[in-house]
């Protein structure tokens, strides 16, 4: 599947169903949902257009985030599966991921209500 089709693809409410089905990440599914339906029962103020165009910057600025700034390698714990070595945890710091989601936020923001 195509990934970066997914927000023009979709309408709020499509979207809105597929993370209400889907395995939880950094962001809890609530969050998301809250987000998504703020949106949705909004003032009008947002075209379609718009939302579509801040879910592609929101994803392609989370693709482009390295994976050196998000994981703390030295947190990582393994252990050994027959003759394969398994990572069983290592720590995120979803704090940057969030940091990097404002950035691009606020830069969507600035750009089309200011």
């Amino acid at each position: 599947m195509n990934t970066n089709s997914l927000a023009s693809t979709r309408t709020v409410s499509q979207t809105i169903d597929v993370v209400k089905n889907s395995p939880s990440s950094i962001f809890t599914k609530d969050d998301v949902l809250n987000l998504l339906s703020s949106i949705s029962n909004g003032n009008g103020s947002m075209t379609k257009a718009m939302v579509d165009d801040l879910l592609e910057q929101i994803e392609r600025g989370i693709h482009n985030v390295d994976s050196e700034d998000v994981v703390d390698k030295s947190t990582a714990e393994f252990s050994l599966d027959g003759n394969q070595i398994e990572l069983d945890s290592i720590d995120v710091d979803s704090s940057y991921i969030v940091d990097e989601v404002g950035h691009v936020v606020n830069h969507w923001y600035e750009t089309n209500f200011e």
